[in-house]
């Protein structure tokens, strides 16, 4: 998966467009106008999932595809989860292969079961206690999501990012508008980052 990035080169300062596939972390690009060759190094807090939401961005932005842009969103928040599920068990210990990494992840349940839990090894008041801690969160919730008081977090991601994505890849439905797959891209840019916030707590780290 090509994940679109831009900056300038270094010796003539010339924007550039140039893609990272989804397992680099670093990479070589030629200047389209000195030729000088750059080099591209990016820290661990670049994760999987943020790449992945990164081509939604793009897919959104610029392509106007309502549809691949919501499958991208939500698959970059589950990337997140399943990549901090990972971290948890390397850190107790537990080195799975990749079928028993599959197969526990299965056994935590749907998708709003399987953030809670994720959340709980991060912090044991849960996705919604750990928000509430948090009044820049908390200030967020208020001025962007109002809607999502009274509502746990994860039932809201559930419901608003992943229920859309089912319906496209299940039930072949390409109807969502522009202004429905922004809201699923910026709930599902809105879990990333408390994710990410938890696991920065938890590990004082990312990635």
């Amino acid at each position: 998966m090509n994940i679109p990035f831009e900056s300038p080169c270094i010796k003539c300062g010339t924007t550039n467009a140039w893609n990272l596939q989804l397992n680099q972390d670093e990479i070589q690009w030629t200047c389209r106008n000195c030729g000088h060759l750059n080099h591209e190094t990016f820290q661990d807090n670049i994760t999987t999932g943020l790449k992945i939401l990164r081509r939604a961005l793009r897919e959104l932005g610029d392509h106007k595809d309502t549809s691949i842009g919501i499958v991208l969103s939500a698959m970059a928040l589950e990337c997140e989860a399943s990549r901090l599920y990972r971290r948890h068990l390397i850190t107790t210990g537990k080195n799975l292969s990749d079928d028993e990494f599959e197969d526990g992840l299965r056994k935590l349940g749907n998708v709003r079961q399987k953030i809670d839990e994720i959340c709980r090894t991060m912090d044991t008041s849960g996705l919604d206690g750990f928000a509430a801690k948090c009044p820049d969160i908390s200030q967020y919730i208020r001025d962007e999501l109002p809607w999502l008081f009274g509502t746990a977090i994860a039932e809201a991601l559930q419901k608003r990012v992943f229920r859309p994505r089912n319906s496209i890849l299940h039930a072949a439905n390409v109807r969502f508008d522009e202004k429905q797959a922004w809201e699923v891209y910026e709930l599902a840019q809105f879990g990333l980052a408390v994710l990410q916030r938890m696991e920065l707590a938890k590990y004082g780290s990312i990635g």
